[in-house]
């Protein structure tokens, strides 16, 4: 073993002794996450991971904070938030700052919303940041209209775009708007005169089968809700 590596045995009661000895017959990950699910003897568990592993014992807090993180995103992904607040608690890292930051980098739309969702309950999410993740949202819903400017995954991204950047897409998306709700516009307007049409193409007969009039009747009846 390297000298640089080289470990001092810790003092062990029996508690302890035993705790370690059946951290010998597991794998890395189970010593680490069994330690920070009972949040208890972490600090020991990580002195167990450089001795173990002959690496500093930084390299081993780096590699334990990122065990967790890494066991936190798979507890958010089945939508295990107050376990993952658990577990981030006893591992020493503060909650709701970690979960925020997810909800930034993450580029998962169930990811986001699910963590979103929950930092707005609790009212733990300011103006900025909500108004970052709805211009995402509606950037994400016009994809293909502004392929372009859709290089965009994460809150975090969008906040780190020029403001140049941000002021084309905000054009665009504009400019998308205004020509649907024109679009509705004029649709709307001439409701009246579909209306019109149906009811009296089905005085007369003009050939059309009894499916193909109420699909057309229908269309016409949603058109006019």
């Amino acid at each position: 073993m390297d000298k640089k590596h080289f470990k001092i045995m810790p003092i062990l009661n029996k508690e302890t002794t035993a705790i370690w000895t059946a951290w010998t017959h597991m794998g890395n990950r189970e010593v680490s996450r069994e330690a920070v699910a009972k949040g208890t003897h972490v600090a020991l568990a990580i002195q167990f991971l450089a001795i173990r592993n002959e690496i500093s014992q930084i390299d081993a807090e780096t590699w334990f904070k990122n065990e967790v993180l890494m066991w936190v995103k798979e507890l958010l992904s089945r939508k295990q938030i107050h376990r993952s607040k658990h577990i981030l608690t006893n591992a020493g890292i503060e909650p709701m700052d970690e979960l925020h930051n997810i909800f930034l980098k993450t580029d998962s739309k169930e990811s986001r919303k699910y963590i979103g969702d929950h930092l707005l309950d609790l009212k733990q999410m300011d103006e900025h940041t909500k108004n970052l993740w709805n211009f995402l949202e509606i950037i994400h819903s016009n994809r293909s209209s502004i392929t372009n400017y859709s290089d965009c995954n994460s809150v975090e991204e969008l906040h780190n775009k020029s403001p140049e950047w941000c002021s084309k897409v905000a054009t665009v998306l504009f400019l998308i708007v205004y020509v649907t709700l024109n679009m509705i516009l004029l649709l709307y307007r001439n409701i009246g005169c579909l209306r019109r049409i149906y009811r009296s193409s089905t005085s007369l007969d003009i050939g059309w089968s009894p499916t193909v009039a109420e699909h057309i009747g229908s269309m016409v009846e949603f058109l006019c809700l």
